[in-house]
């Protein structure tokens, strides 16, 4: 239920043992933005196999949005729901489906937006 709060606490930790936790934040934020963008790749390649173009299409899109570099320097923990909903996506589409219910359930604990995936995921397991 506060898996927001959770992923914080080593930011709140951060923030107790330096004085420079805002800048060491912002590149986390930019670590895990990559990993969105690589789980993100990963699911466009096993989706469109025969047409790797369309997939790279999808990779540069998001490499050249311009909002969501915006979006990331507001720091909100959307972007650990967004990396858990693709984690889980990306398990759902390799065929294991414990692991895509727990990235699920950690997803669903940070944002009730989750919650949405519910039906595709219950109607694949």
């Amino acid at each position: 239920p506060a898996g927001h709060l959770y992923t914080y606490i080593p930011v709140y930790y951060l923030y107790l043992l330096t004085s420079n936790a805002e800048f060491i934040w912002k590149f986390c934020h930019f670590v895990f933005m990559s990993i969105i963008q690589y789980f993100s790749a990963k699911v466009a390649y096993s989706y469109w196999r025969d047409q790797p173009m369309r997939a790279q299409m999808i990779c540069f899109m998001l490499l050249g949005n311009e909002e969501i570099r915006e979006f990331n320097e507001y720091l909100f923990n959307d972007t650990f729901l967004a990396m858990y909903i693709l984690i889980c996506i990306y398990l759902v589409a390799v065929n294991r489906p414990f692991l895509a219910a727990l990235f699920l359930t950690m997803s669903c604990s940070i944002k009730a937006g989750a919650m949405l995936m519910l039906p595709s995921f219950l109607g694949w397991v």
